[in-house]
């Protein structure tokens, strides 16, 4: 979160005693000089009344007024300049002291309670500020700037609708007072009023030409309306007016960066700490370029710097609170969110940060919460609606998701672009994701009712053979019926006259004819049944004929397998594992598939930079990694086959953080994918020093939370626990089910997971259960092996 509108809303520069002198000196140094018991120097009067007076000075001549036995009625004017020459030094606690002196002595005195007004509003006493600034009003009978100061106030508290009425009331009565002017563009700006607050920016640059204020208020909203080369040219305005103004070119580097140009950015945000190396806001925006060059220590030293300059920057602490999210530390990360969160409760992106980090702990109900405050905050704080979306996906509610991500694609995406585009981009995402799942779920409804069906057809085809041989046995049966009926006709016809014996005989001939023409009509159904079955069973053979897999695009896979350390013994099984992984991978038909065996740290790392130039041009790209790993303080690690990690802090400098194998495949353009069979019993616990208080050697491996829908990484086993490594002759459980069940054809992804699960789970007796972090983009299938 860069710091964009430090200085652009502005307070009267009363401290000098510019405005302020022509109502505060009202007695005049005439009356003080006759007044004065103790006699003073001629020229403290001056001293103590002049602007241009050095404050240190100031305060010492006004003192001796005082100390002199200054004529009452000329007193408040003396401590209200004494309290003026305090605040310019920058010490508001007397000043405030001098000014409620001098309202204690005149109450009607509207300088002193604008004076004071002022110094409460600049120590966060935003309240006391509100009152004086309506006293103010009362006492000067509604003069414009009491109207502005009130608004400021306003402001600074959030409540900007509230501003804009002072601001229209301080316009109405002068429409020329700048400061309103640029006052009310920062609380249009803070409402997503864009184009007002445009307007009034512009206003101020008339009024002011020479002003470098307006520029640099009008470019932040140029910025924050995602237009960088405008609110640039705004900014050059501005440096030209003020070359080493720090807040300009640290404004102009956040522009640069947003542009995507960190160079330039790195450039002018190193320029404005050199003018400036006591602001805080210096060093939070040049943090955000090493955060986006993913050199999280040195965006972390300088949000230490702004926190050490400002210990109550809200700003620092959300940053830091993100870069700890970033590096997989969600205590710390929700430590310093929490922090950021108490110093400004309206904070969306530190509410939104917060719940970003408990959602990867876990603790869904809480993230709600967040994001509900951030949206109460802001209402149309895209990343906030996204965010609630992604928990409730995780709740498995997708009717409540679908609304989320869909009022998160509905809002504008040029107010916060920074953190509106990529939260839509993963709104777009969680919808596709949304599509699939429910995809997935009816495409298994449909393969039972297939199934039922099939299983339907085949008791079909079954009761109509016996349809069939029931039919030829009534048939037999009427054959013997007629054969008896035709011998009772033959014997009665012998037993007749001899004249009746040619009838007989006829009759005789008559049956057997009908006898053959009944046999001749159930051949004819039999044929015709059986046809019919034969038809059922081709139809029931199209139905379930499979239908063409997707292209699966170009397909990289890096393999990794140690076994052979150094420092403990030897693990038989991960060479073993990651050669035959590589091998399937191979039968399944990758495009390039790497195997490293037993890597030692420059090793690994240079396969790793190799493949990432192979993966940069892939669609999947995938790396499988067999050895030993282990977890501090929530990140993880790849050991190589050289490291020694006799003390915690070497685990940076001696191994591989699962972050860095992720960024190496980060711009494969469907599906970036992690295997680690890592998880086995931690060799270097035992002999490994602890040297930082905080960061704790866990069991196994930690949680880990993809940041995109088109990130998996899978566990052997899942976090927390510990992965076996099998017998000395085969592979590991975890391998020996991967390795059968990718090379099992058109089997969806999710599924050979699924299936991996099972297998491991059988095979360990429950012992160890195989975890997926993270899911396949929605828009389509992925298959290890198509055929």
């Amino acid at each position: 979160m860069s710091v964009l509108f430090a200085g652009i809303h502005v307070l009267y520069d009363v401290f000098t005693g510019t405005s302020i002198r022509k109502q505060a000196l009202r007695a005049g140094v005439a009356v003080w000089l006759g007044a004065l018991l103790v006699p003073a120097r001629a020229d403290d009067h001056h001293l103590c009344d002049a602007a241009t007076t050095p404050p240190v000075e100031a305060i010492r001549a006004c003192t001796a007024l005082l100390d002199g036995g200054i004529d009452a009625s000329s007193a408040p004017d003396v401590y209200l300049n004494r309290g003026n020459a305090h605040a310019r030094m920058g010490d508001m606690t007397s000043a405030a002291s001098d000014y409620d002196a001098a309202i204690n002595r005149r109450p009607d005195f509207v300088a002193a309670y604008k004076n004071r007004g002022i110094t409460r509003l600049v120590s966060g006493n935003l309240e006391g500020a509100l009152s004086d600034f309506g006293q103010g009003l009362k006492l000067s009978k509604n003069a414009p700037e009491f109207y502005d100061l009130r608004g400021q106030s306003l402001n600074t508290m959030g409540e900007f609708e509230r501003a804009v009425q002072d601001f229209n009331k301080a316009l109405a009565a002068d429409p020329t007072l700048v400061n309103a002017h640029q006052n009310r563009a920062y609380a249009f700006l803070h409402m997503r009023q864009t184009d007002k607050a445009l307007a009034d920016y512009s206003a101020v640059i008339r009024s002011a030409p020479q002003d470098p204020k307006g520029y640099l208020g009008r470019a932040t909203v140029f910025m924050d309306s995602a237009a960088f080369d405008s609110a640039i040219r705004d900014l050059d305005k501005a440096r030209s007016l003020d070359p080493k103004n720090a807040a300009t070119l640290s404004i102009r580097g956040e522009a640069k960066r947003l542009k995507g140009d960190l160079t330039g950015a790195l450039a002018d945000h190193t320029e404005a700490i050199r003018l400036a190396p006591d602001q805080d806001s210096v060093y939070i925006n040049r943090s955000l370029v090493y955060r986006d060059k993913r050199d999280y220590e040195k965006a972390q030293a300088d949000l230490a710097e702004a926190i050490l300059r400002n210990p109550k920057s809200d700003l620092a602490y959300a940053d830091r609170g993100e870069i700890w999210q970033l590096k997989g530390d969600y205590d710390r990360s929700m430590s310093d969110l929490e922090k950021a969160t108490a110093l400004n409760p309206k904070s969306p992106v530190a509410l939104t940060l917060l719940g970003d980090t408990l959602r990867y702990k876990g603790e869904l109900d809480h993230a709600l919460d967040a994001y509900n405050a951030a949206t109460r905050a802001v209402s149309d704080y895209v990343a906030a609606y996204t965010g609630r979306g992604l928990v409730y996906e995780k709740k498995q509610d997708f009717a409540a998701a679908r609304a989320e991500f869909e009022k998160a694609l509905k809002l504008p995406s040029d107010a916060d672009a920074e953190k509106a585009k990529p939260a839509q981009a993963l709104a777009r995402d969680g919808l596709a994701n949304i599509t699939q799942e429910l995809a997935r779920i009816e495409n298994e409804k449909a393969v039972e009712a297939q199934a039922a069906a099939a299983e339907a057809a085949g008791r079909t085809k079954s009761e109509q053979g016996a349809v069939l041989a029931e039919a030829k046995a009534r048939d037999a049966e009427a054959k013997a019926r007629d054969a008896e009926a035709k011998l009772r006709e033959a014997e009665l016809q012998q037993a007749a006259a001899q004249t009746g014996a040619m009838k007989a005989e006829a009759r005789a001939k008559a049956l057997e004819a009908t006898v053959k023409a009944q046999e001749a009509e159930a051949e004819e159904r039999i044929s015709q049944a059986e046809k019919r079955a034969k038809q059922l069973e081709a139809q029931i053979a199209a139905a379930n004929a499979p239908a063409p897999l997707p292209d699966q695009g170009r397909r990289v896979a890096l393999v990794i397998g140690n076994s052979t350390y150094q420092s403990v013994p030897l693990l038989p099984n991960p060479q073993k594992d990651a050669e035959a992984v590589a091998q399937s991978l191979r039968d399944a038909g990758f495009n390039s598939v790497s195997l490293v065996e037993n890597a030692t740290l420059s090793q690994m790392k240079k396969a790793l930079r190799a493949f990432q130039e192979i993966a940069d041009d892939a669609d999947w790209a995938m790396v499988y990694y067999a050895g030993h790993g282990i977890e501090i303080s929530g990140q993880n690690y790849l050991i190589p086959t050289d490291a020694r990690l006799q003390s915690d802090r070497d685990a940076d400098d001696e191994s591989v953080s699962l972050r860095y194998v992720l960024d190496r495949i980060h711009n494969a353009r469907k599906l970036r994918m992690v295997i680690l069979d890592a998880c086995r019993e931690n060799p270097f616990q035992g002999m490994m020093k602890r040297e930082i208080a905080s960061r704790a050697v866990a069991r196994g491996l930690a949680p880990y939370e993809p940041r995109v829908a088109n990130e998996m990484v899978v566990y052997a086993a899942k976090d927390g626990e510990q992965a076996a490594d099998g017998n000395s002759s085969g592979h590991s459980p975890f391998a020996e089910a991967l390795i059968s069940r990718m090379t099992t054809p058109r089997v969806e992804i999710n599924k050979v997971f699924r299936l991996v699960t099972s297998d491991v789970l059988t095979a360990t007796g429950n012992r160890q259960q195989p975890f997926v972090y993270g899911s396949t983009p929605g828009e389509e299938d992925f298959y290890f092996k198509t055929k």
